[in-house]
This record gives structure tokens, sequence and C-alpha cells, in this order.
């Protein structure tokens, strides 16, 4: 299986994640991360993966386009990135886009029963997957 992860590279944390994520499957999948759209398009037509994974939902919506087109799985980790403060403050307009981009999606990640709640409140998609207690601290390996 090839997954393609792309993240956005200004959240510290969502980085760290990713990278503890990644080094965790290589054993079993072929990974490779793109920070920005650019790198992951490249990536993408190198690699056409199986699955192509956004983490949080900044600048999501053209790598979601471009593995729709050619039929490539989307998983999505909203990362808190659509809870109601953030959509309210954060994405405006783009919304519509935004919603399209999670439609689309395979499955939603979603790191706990709050965020999970608010996923389900959107209605934009009913496969919901939780991962309890996705904390990226010191103590976790991959």
């Amino acid at each position: 299986m090839k997954i393609l992860h792309l993240y956005p590279k200004q959240n510290d944390m969502i980085a760290s994640h990713v990278s503890i994520l990644t080094e965790g499957m290589r054993h079993s999948a072929e990974v490779q991360t793109a920070d920005s759209y650019t790198l992951f398009k490249a990536r993408f037509q190198d690699m056409q993966p199986d699955v192509v994974h956004c983490h949080g939902c900044t600048a999501i919506n053209k790598a979601v386009s471009t593995a729709y087109k050619h039929k490539t799985r989307i998983v999505i980790s909203p990362h808190g990135q659509l809870e109601p403060w953030m959509l309210k403050s954060s994405y405006g307009k783009t919304d519509l886009l935004l919603r399209r981009s999670v439609e689309r999606a395979y499955a939603i990640i979603t790191f706990g029963k709050m965020e999970r709640q608010y996923m389900e409140q959107l209605g934009w998609n009913h496969r919901i997957e939780v991962i309890h207690n996705a904390i990226t601290t010191n103590s976790i390996s991959p």
C-alpha cells in the first residue's frame, strides 16, 4: 500500500504527529509526506498513492481535488480544525470548498469524542473513526 500524507508545515504539533505516524507505518506501507501542495503534486505524480491522508484542514482543497480526480482514497484528520470556533474564525467563505473536500473523503479520523461530535453535527461525512488519546508527547514512539 502507498500512502501520501499532506500536512501544514507551519503547525509543529501536526508535523510531529505525521512524523511519528509515518515512521511507524514504514514497515507495512510505502509512505511519503508533503508539507505543501507543490510538493504534494510532485509526489502524487511520482508515487501514485493508494491513499492520500490530509492532516489539518488548511489548504487541503487542491490536494483532495487531485486525489478525487484520480480515484485515490482520501482520509482527513482535522486535528481540531473543523470545530465550530475554527470554522467561524478561520475559514469564512471557504466553507463550501472545505465541505466538498470533507464530503469526498473516504473517512474522517478524529482524535476524541468531542471532535467526533462536532463532525457528526456538521454532517459533511458520516464515516467518522475515532483514535483515542492521539496526543503527541515525548513518551510516544512509532
